[in-house]
């Protein structure tokens, strides 16, 4: 009955992403404005991570799942990756070097803050 209750706030977290989504039209996934309530209810300790744990660890546990449909939609559309793999290549790269570069000054922040606390 746990992990339900577990799933049932991971999915209330994930519909009011979709609400926000709806009201504030940015650019960005449902799944992210919910991930962000998350976090929020994290840090504001209305929520305490042990409360969705054990259904996180299970989702984390079967991820590779979650990446059928992926898989499926890039066969599906293997045409339109030849077509433009230059470009896609190109975004990739730059796009995973800056997440690494802006996760690397996080990371440092982090660090020389909590050496000072």
């Amino acid at each position: 009955m746990k992990i339900l209750k577990e799933f049932v706030i991971l999915c209330a977290c994930l519909l009011a992403g979709s609400v926000l989504k709806y009201l504030i039209p940015l650019p960005i996934p449902e799944t992210i404005y919910g991930m962000l309530i998350l976090f929020l209810l994290f840090v504001s300790k209305k929520l305490n991570p042990d409360q969705v744990r054990k259904t996180s660890n299970v989702i984390l546990d079967n991820m590779s799942f979650l990446f059928v449909p992926v898989g499926v939609g890039i066969i599906e559309n293997f045409d339109l990756f030849t077509q433009n793999f230059v470009a896609m290549f190109v975004v990739t790269i730059v796009a995973s070097t800056i997440a690494m570069a802006v996760t690397m000054l996080v990371v440092s922040f982090i660090q020389k803050r909590s050496k000072h606390v």
